[in-house]
């Protein structure tokens, strides 16, 4: 299974926000990409609302790549995914 995502950042708006409020919104810290743990991490955040799982529960394994593209002016990121077992 092949995930392919074209995403436009809104930068200036993200910018805007304080550090701890980025870092909730994506469930990691940002200075060293530690993932926050999960007693204060918000259900809503990327990082817990990305992961996949199976029937059982189980953390399904997800090769995942976010690449940059576009112009020297005009630029976000594409995002693809693979995973060999996707689920149910």
């Amino acid at each position: 299974m092949v995930l392919v995502q074209q995403w436009v950042h809104q930068a200036q708006e993200w910018n805007s926000l304080d550090v701890a409020t980025q870092e909730k919104v994506i469930g990691r810290t940002k200075a060293d990409s530690i993932e926050l743990d999960e007693n204060i991490q918000p259900a809503e955040s990327h990082v817990a609302r990305t992961a996949i799982e199976d029937q059982n529960g189980d953390d399904l394994e997800v090769l995942r790549r976010n690449v940059p593209y576009g112009t020297v002016t005009e630029h976000d990121t594409m995002f693809v995914g693979f995973t060999s077992d996707p689920p149910a």
